[in-house]
Order: C-alpha cells, then structure tokens, then sequence
C-alpha cells in the first residue's frame, strides 16, 4: 500500500476530569452545603485535508465533539462542530504578487444540554475570497 502525499488525517481525543472537594451547593429547599463536585469532560476532534488537484484545488474537513457532566447534575451537555471547506488557489489571477484563493465553506454546530433540556443547531455557509499579499501592512 503506498500513502497518498497529499492526505492529512489528524486524530484528537482529551480526557479532562476536576474534582472540586469544597463546592458551596444550593439544595431545592434553599439550604446550603458543601459538597464534593467531580465534572469530567470528552473531546474528540477529526481533522483531514485532501488535495483534489495538487496546488490548485484542495479539500478539509475538521469536526469535534465533547461532553462534559458534573456529579452534582448541575452539568450535562454535549457539544458537536463541523466545518467543511474546498478552495481554489487561483493563484495571481488579479495582481502579478502574492496568492489568491477562492472558498466555499460550511459550518455546523450542534448544542444538546440535558439540564436545561435544549437543543441548538446552528448551519452556515460562506464564499470566501483570500487576498494574500507579500507586503506588511
């Protein structure tokens, strides 16, 4: 099997625990503890660039993913994110330096929390055009 040269696959995944011994907690009837609290979280994260024509038509995809809880339930979401984009390096297509590129690119982001009982979904779209100068401004 021979590796393609321009495929990038980034693999990420975190694992975060905090563990709050003293925590002033507020019980429904208004009376006040304190009280050990441990909140752990999970992030995965996927990133892959591809170049479909070599330097002149590339393609990345990044998407992540946490969720975080709280042993008091006073935390319990889950987070997802995306974003997909293909570029057209146009090269000096409108002056004689620096590089030009075009992008389409998609967002998406995906909010669940189980506390407040909500679910946010968010999608957009943009066009994209890159003015990259050798000069400093």
């Amino acid at each position: 099997v021979k590796p393609v040269a321009t495929l990038t696959i980034t693999p990420g995944y975190n694992f975060t625990i905090v563990d709050e011994k003293k925590k002033q907690v507020t019980l429904a009837d208004g009376s006040v503890i304190h009280d050990r609290v441990v909140g752990t979280t999970h992030t995965g994260t996927l990133t892959v660039a591809q170049e479909i024509i070599p330097k002149l038509l590339n393609l990345d995809v990044q998407a992540s993913a946490a969720s975080t809880t709280a042993s008091d339930d006073a935390t319990n979401n889950q987070t997802y994110g995306g974003a997909g984009r293909i570029t057209w390096n146009l090269g000096k297509l409108f002056w004689d330096y620096g590089k030009q590129a075009l992008s389409l690119r998609t967002n998406f982001n995906r909010t669940r929390d189980m506390v407040t009982h909500t679910d946010t979904n968010e999608i957009g779209v943009f066009l994209i055009l890159d003015l990259l100068s050798p000069y400093n401004l």
